[in-house]
């Protein structure tokens, strides 16, 4: 019977050995993401500032949300800018001209351009 109970003990004591080594490993790997994509943006707030960032600054960037990476890496200006509007469908522009003014406004322009 203990030699029933010590196999057992033996196959839990392995399987949480087992499990920490995998959770360890994916620890390790998702630090490493997280320093690498800390690194890049880290390198692109240099050159938006010109300065060297410190390297605690450096160790935050690591430890913040994806979500504000991004929006940090747009306020560098490393990420293409959104579009606040396209111009008209036809693409034509008003230009100030002096046709179509009523002739006291063009003697008055060509006047005033003498």
């Amino acid at each position: 019977m203990t030699t029933i109970m010590s196999y057992a003990a033996e196959i839990l004591e392995k399987t949480a050995e087992y499990i920490e080594r995998l959770e360890g490993e994916k620890i390790a790997t998702r630090t490493a993401e997280k320093k690498k994509v800390a690194s890049a943006l880290a390198g692109k707030l240099t050159e938006a500032i010109g300065e060297p960032l410190d390297s605690t600054l450096a160790e935050k960037l690591s430890n913040l949300d994806p979500e504000m990476q991004q929006i940090i890496s747009k306020l560098a200006g490393t990420e293409r800018v959104d579009s606040m509007g396209e111009p008209g469908e036809n693409g034509t522009q008003k230009v100030a001209s002096a046709s179509g003014m009523p002739p006291e406004d063009h003697r008055l322009l060509t006047w005033c351009n003498s």
